[in-house]
């Protein structure tokens, strides 16, 4: 993973109109800002009109104004924050977030109060955090936590201030309880709103002060830190790349550099998300590394000062097409701030350099998103006239082109892959629908929801999807994505028929657990398959190494192929025109990857399949057991029927939870009439705490899934404590030194390693590691004795590890991590073994 590129998690997938905010200056707990963005502040103005009133309420004193719009005494603030006034400020802030929430939600007309409050208390109890249990008695739901109960009326959608009341009353009741069991640690509030906002759509979210300062940092395309990309290899903090021009650079951090610790705090074992957070900061501030090179005799402190970083997302590359002709392929990695400047400036550069520019190839590939503005403004470069993007939410809008700016008419093809979302999607969609470029890869994310995000009291702010867009032939993009022209699907070299086609398959938009499963939701709005006004030209398959897809050359390959054929076309020839100019390739990438599924698995893939008559149907599914403990394997039974008057082609299975991966089995070709039975082993996370985990199994045709197939099943989870394990070490049988349990030069010994199991239970331990954090310092001996094994409650594992001191000894510490992996433990156990040594060198 990339530092500069952790500030798009996964669950972002922006498209942003912008920050919108509130007006600052409304008293000393409740500071607001107010920005538009890109949705013109004129439409807005009948819907701003009731914030407004209230704003001016705050900020001019207005208290008999507030009483009469909302019914409610509200007492004069002091100037100081007292204990009393916290139910009064989470009845405000409620208030504030309704008012948003109504006024701005896509689908505000469909906000219920009732399957809101149901929806948040499921949210909340599904979080784990909270151990209440809700019962519907009549027209009230009982809240029951322990010894205590709290009934709670189903409000009603005419009467906000009641629903409001109601959020205050479960704050206080949970924060009662809390404090009952002696737990705390979690903003009760926090939890409670943030409950809440989970039960509209996957985007629509409440940010920490965290979660928004990354935000922030994706948008605006800057943030404090050393400029560097870093990941874990081998266990430890390892940069991959230092960036040109860096803090980093200037201080001489190089490619596989280790960091073993960052200002004192040891890196072993700590997760990259949290390391991230650590190395970044406010710019100025100085930081100190320890940095493990490779071959070095140490560790090396490095200081280095935190500057602002800017993110570069455009990158560009020439290239030459089969037919030698010239070729420019831009990478988009988000869209920023700066986003549309930097692909017009990179993109100026590279036509300057290149004599002759014959094709155009841009790259959206792993692409999350970002702002809606700058890929607008990147699709005006190419179109001339015409809409951009529709979006339609309170009002409906379309961003129309104003003139082609980039004076290139030469074929130009869009990579878009299953990570492609969002604004990436309206860039290659508008380009699509004009007939400007040629798109090639695997169908897109599927977001078409624009968020807005509204800063908040206390630190907060709302991310709010406030629109849905259409591509400007009016094409859906939610839950279906941008279908390529070619569908170019990679297919893994596994050993084993396991996601051959990758495991975030069904991770797309359409696959989120609150399109289907919110209260009230209506199953059929979600299963709609992967139908599309736009069907691709040729689906082909090629084998594929498992690298990342920002790696793959296959689609490049296909791209230049594309350029060359469309360069030899007449401006008028259909579409499909362009196969005979790739067809060879196409079929030879297609010939590789049916032969390896026949060989190793007995499928035969070729054979193009006939979707609209096939009649599948998962006749039967079972578990060999009904429920099992967290880290064990389940067996899920299959029977999958053919009911259609047509062998079916290019069949899989996949199962799926809202929670992990996917499993997905090729099935290939069933016969009609006939039955395809099998097993496929689902992994119960070791880390699940609930008593039961929502798997749905679903079938697919040719890579696509098929409509109507899904099928849920449930898998039983018992409780299990955790594992727990401690270890030590030991110098023993020391030669060649004189002080006891200290390493000297040139010094021999063992590692003697106790592993104990404190659990009431055995522990498998499946893998152990020994890392050498210390350099050529000390030699460490072979690990393959490292094999505890099982190791009973209550119980110790000894093994031993040969080592020695080198000639020459810089520190007077040298470190070993140890890592043990079992499914029995939440988390891999990490621990770090200090040796003390005498510094010197062999005479």
């Amino acid at each position: 993973m990339e530092e500069p590129a952790a500030q798009f998690p996964p669950n972002h997938l922006l498209a942003t109109s912008g920050t919108t905010s509130l007006p600052q200056g409304l008293g000393k707990r409740f500071n607001f800002r107010y920005e538009v963005g890109s949705i013109p502040l004129l439409k807005r103005i009948p819907q701003i009109i009731p914030l407004a009133i209230l704003f001016m309420g705050f900020l001019y004193g207005l208290v008999p104004l507030f009483e009469i719009l909302f019914g409610k005494k509200i007492e004069q603030p002091n100037s100081g924050y007292r204990e009393q006034d916290r139910s009064r400020d989470d009845s405000l802030f409620g208030e504030l977030l309704l008012s948003i929430l109504k006024t701005y939600y896509v689908d505000a007309a469909n906000i219920h109060y009732a399957s809101l409050l149901v929806q948040t208390l499921m949210n909340l109890n599904q979080s784990g955090a909270y151990g209440f249990s809700v019962r519907e008695t009549g027209n009230s739901l009982m809240i029951e936590w322990g010894e205590r109960a709290l009934a709670m009326p189903k409000p009603s959608d005419d009467d906000d201030l009641e629903f409001t009341q109601q959020i205050v009353k479960l704050i206080e009741f949970l924060e009662s309880e809390k404090e009952a069991e002696g737990k705390s640690g979690s903003n009760v509030m926090f939890d409670v709103f943030s409950a809440l906002t989970d039960s509209f759509d996957p985007h629509t979210k409440l940010m920490s002060k965290e979660e928004y300062r990354e935000l922030k940092e994706g948008t605006e395309g800057s943030f404090g830190g050393l400029g560097i990309l870093v990941g874990i290899r081998d266990k430890m903090l390892t940069v991959m790349e230092s960036l040109p021009q860096s803090p980093a650079e200037r201080a001489g951090i190089r490619e596989h550099d280790r960091i073993l610790s960052i200002d004192g705090m040891p890196t072993f074992g700590l997760g990259l998300r949290d390391l991230i957070k650590v190395i970044r900061g406010d710019p100025g501030s100085e930081m100190a590394l320890l940095l493990l090179r490779d071959n070095s005799l140490a560790p090396q402190r490095v200081f280095v000062k935190r500057e602002l970083v800017e993110m570069d997302p455009v990158s560009s590359l020439s290239l030459e097409s089969p037919e030698k002709q010239n070729v420019i392929m831009m990478k988009i990695e988000s869209f920023s701030a700066k986003t549309y400047l930097e692909f017009l400036n990179e993109l100026n550069l590279a036509m300057m350099k290149t004599e002759e520019v014959d094709g155009l190839i841009i790259d959206l590939r792993s692409n999350p998103g970002g702002l809606l503005d700058q890929a607008v403004r990147i699709a005006d470069l190419f179109i001339s006239k015409g809409t951009i993007v529709m979006t339609e939410g309170q009002t409906v809008e379309s961003e129309v082109a104003t003139k082609d700016v980039v004076p290139l008419s030469v074929p130009i093809v869009l990579l878009v892959d299953e990570n492609t979302a969002s604004a990436s999607e309206i860039l290659a969609g508008a380009l699509q629908d004009h007939g400007k470029a040629l798109v090639i890869g695997q169908p897109s994310f599927g977001k078409g929801t624009v968020q807005t995000v509204f800063e908040l009291p206390n630190d907060l702010a709302l991310k709010l999807t406030v629109a849905r867009y259409f591509t400007p032939k009016a094409r859906k993009i939610q839950d279906v994505g941008i279908v390529p022209d070619i569908w170019l699907q990679p297919v893994r070299k596994n050993s084993v028929n396991l996601n051959l086609f990758g495991d975030l398959r069904y991770r797309r938009e359409k696959f989120l657990s609150h399109l289907r499963y919110k209260s009230g939701a209506n199953p059929s709005d979600f299963d709609q398959g992967d139908a599309t006004e736009t069907p691709s030209i040729a689906k082909s398959y090629y084998l594929d190494d498992g690298e990342s897809p920002q790696t793959r050359e296959h689609e490049v390959e296909l791209a230049l192929h594309v350029i060359d054929s469309l360069n030899t076309r007449a401006p008028s020839s259909p579409r499909r025109s362009l196969l005979s100019g790739i067809r060879k390739v196409l079929s030879k990438w297609n010939t590789e990857a049916d032969s390896f599924l026949k060989e190793h698995f007995a499928i035969h893939w070729l054979k193009e399949p006939r979707s609209p008559s096939i009649k599948l149907r998962i006749a039967n599914l079972s578990l060999d057991r009904a429920s099992v403990f967290p880290g064990e394997d389940v067996q899920l039974y299959y029977e999958v029927v053919n009911e259609g008057s047509r062998d079916a082609e290019q069949t899989s299975l996949f199962v799926r939870s809202f929670d992990e991966d996917t499993v997905e089995v090729l099935l290939g070709t069933i016969r009609k009439g006939e039955t395809n039975r099998g097993v496929v082993k689902v992994s119960i996370p070791s880390t699940w705490e609930k008593p039961l985990v929502d798997y749905e199994t679903g079938l697919a045709v040719g890579a696509a899934y098929l409509q109507g197939s899904l099928r849920p099943i449930q898998v039983g989870v018992k409780h299990k404590d955790p594992a727990i394990l401690l270890a030590q070490s030991q110098l023993i049988e020391e030669k060649g030194g004189s002080l006891s349990g200290v390493l000297e030069v040139a010094e021999a010994a063992k590692l003697l390693i106790t592993v104990s199991n404190s659990s009431g239970f055995p522990v498998e331990i499946e893998a152990v590691d020994l890392v050498n954090l210390s350099g050529r310092q000390i030699i460490v001996g072979a690990i393959d004795q490292l094999r505890l094994g099982r190791i009973p409650p209550h119980s110790n594992k000894l093994v031993t590890v040969e080592i020695a001191a080198s000639a020459q000894l810089e520190s007077d510490e040298l470190n070993l991590g140890l890592s043990i992996e079992s499914r029995d433990l939440k988390v891999p156990f990490f621990r770090t073994f200090d040796i003390k040594a005498v510094p010197g060198r062999k005479r």
